[in-house]
């Protein structure tokens, strides 16, 4: 169970998410952010934990390049393929009826952009330049909706209020929060 919501500019992105692991009644604060900077990408995931720490340790995003090729076309061209051939050479992949899958979602942000990563790794981006996955998602959708106009809170404050809602109401959810934006240096 998590909550990682992110808020997108169309210059810089920001993008928080818990701590928390749930295996069955049992809830663990994990040291291992779900939130990570892979070079110009900021990457959040949901789900199976496998999944995230091959995202976390083995994936090395290709470069996008804003000249070349239009962010969305990147991610389904270039971004998306990459990192399936990664969750399948380390184990982190399902099959169902010759259907490949991964039991977790991801929010992805980038160029000023956000795209949300679904687990048969088609993706969307939303008109509202921000969004949430896990299972804090529609917690902190109402925050982000209820702290608009996006101009009265800085985008750090309204994620920290989305992941509060998010561990307030969410028995998944609990801090502490990892927050980060494209416009930080990497680590």
């Amino acid at each position: 169970m998590t909550c990682i919501a992110a808020i997108a500019d169309g210059e810089t992105v920001w993008m928080g998410g818990d701590s928390a692991s749930v295996h069955g009644d049992n809830i663990q604060i994990c040291f291992a952010p779900k939130v990570v900077r892979r070079e110009q990408f900021l990457i959040g995931c949901a789900g199976d934990t496998r999944f995230t720490q091959v995202v976390r340790y083995a994936f090395d995003p290709p470069a996008y390049q804003p000249t070349h090729m239009s962010p969305d076309k990147f991610m389904a061209v270039h971004f998306l393929g990459k990192l399936q051939c990664v969750l399948k050479d380390h184990g982190a992949m399902r099959y169902d009826d010759g259907r490949q899958w991964a039991n977790a979602g991801m929010l992805v942000g980038f160029a000023g952009r956000l795209f949300q990563i679904s687990e048969d790794f088609s993706f969307v981006e939303n008109t509202w330049k921000y969004d949430a996955i896990g299972s804090g998602q529609d917690f902190a959708l109402g925050a982000f909706f209820a702290t608009l106009p996006a101009n009265r809170y800085r985008p750090y404050e309204r994620i920290q209020m989305a992941l509060d809602a998010a561990s307030r109401h969410s028995v998944g959810v609990d801090g502490p929060f990892t927050i980060l934006s494209t416009e930080q240096p990497p680590d």
